[in-house]
């Protein structure tokens, strides 16, 4: 749909439309989230979720757990090259929880979870 600062426009089962405030700045002024997120995510999302994502039904939600398990650096900014969308992925998932104790820690910085140590045998664990 068509969005414009701070809304975006959701689309109903029955072609209803509504204008939905953006979640932009739930935590603090500096919270941004990637506008290709909000087609994956939510009661209505507009893409569909591949190789083993899936979505949250609240954005709300997403954004108060900063994205974890989305590839990319918390909402601000969705790393479709990594699984292939913008949804919450297995790999990703686990190598957000390494990076919870801190960016610069080995764990973090080496990409575990995603790159190495991944609990199946598929690139990335996004099981594409």
């Amino acid at each position: 749909g068509m969005a414009t600062e701070g809304y975006y426009v959701k689309k109903g089962k029955r072609a209803d439309v509504s204008l939905e405030k953006r979640f932009l700045g739930f935590f603090n002024e500096d919270t941004h989230v990637d506008p290709q997120t909000y087609n994956y995510h939510g009661p209505h999302p507009k893409e569909k979720c591949t190789h083993n994502g899936w979505s949250d039904p609240s954005m709300k939600h997403l954004i108060k757990t900063k994205c974890s398990g989305v590839c990319g650096p918390s909402c601000k900014k969705c790393w479709k090259w990594v699984c292939g969308d913008c949804c919450l992925h297995p790999g990703c998932k686990r190598h957000d929880q390494f990076c919870n104790s801190g960016y610069f820690n080995k764990d973090c910085l080496s990409a575990r979870g995603v790159l190495w140590d991944r609990k199946t045998n598929v690139v990335n664990d996004c099981l594409k």
